[in-house]
């Protein structure tokens, strides 16, 4: 069981651009046009960006000024990018999973992370699986574009209720028609707009964005109440 503890603000979509054209071994510590090194919540960010891309057991420093840094990895979603530009699939992953751990309360809330990869399947077992229930919503899309963009379907819920889902309003509407709390596009309820629902980890794929159909999506389930 590995969960994960969600904490990163709502300020997530900003362009990464300069980081997916370069390995993180081989590159420069400031990549040209990307200046996240240099604040407290850009390297937040790029925290939770090796959180996904790299397999467990990986630190790479994100040091600025002479300070370390260490980011560690957790999912290897993108294990490549230690040695190579990140590919579009590893970009999409990345992103849906950096996206999924955004909470624009600041709140601190346990979540189960799934999805259809051989990556994430092997984070999650059964205990995780029969605790963590309530299927909140999937997200998607390409956070280093030029045009960062991210999407949102909102799951079906669970047999009762989840105290964590107050404290998650990613999938919640805001008051910009079809656009989430969090700044996501919301596409509608995950049933309707995604093709695929995987019968183990109730995961989805096959997402439909504005842009393109998402396989790489990453469902977040949360805690049944007691």
């Amino acid at each position: 069981m590995r969960l994960r503890d969600v904490s990163i603000g709502v300020c997530l979509l900003i362009p990464f651009l300069a980081w997916a054209d370069a390995p993180f071994a081989a590159a420069p510590p400031l990549r040209p046009g990307s200046d996240l090194e240099s604040t407290a919540y850009g390297r937040d960010l790029l925290k939770y960006v090796i959180r996904c891309a790299m397999p467990r057991g990986t630190s790479i420093d994100i040091a600025h000024g002479g300070e370390p840094q260490i980011a560690e990895g957790s999912f290897g979603l993108a294990p490549d990018w230690s040695k190579a530009p990140l590919s579009p699939e590893g970009r999409r992953w990345v992103s849906a999973c950096v996206l999924g751990f955004v909470n624009a309360l600041g709140e601190h809330v346990l979540v189960s992370m799934r999805g259809d990869s051989d990556a994430l399947r092997a984070t999650v077992d059964d205990d995780e699986r029969r605790h963590f229930t309530f299927q909140e919503a999937a997200f998607y899309g390409d956070i280093f574009s030029t045009t960062p963009i991210g999407y949102v379907c909102r799951g079906r819920g669970g047999a009762s209720p989840s105290a964590s889902r107050a404290k998650r309003v990613c999938s919640d509407p805001s008051e910009r028609p079809g656009i989430s709390q969090c700044g996501m596009i919301i596409t509608g309820n995950c049933a309707d707009v995604c093709a695929k629902e995987d019968p183990i980890d109730h995961a989805f794929s096959g997402c439909r964005g504005a842009d393109r159909i998402y396989n790489e999506v990453v469902t977040v389930f949360l805690p049944l109440d007691p």
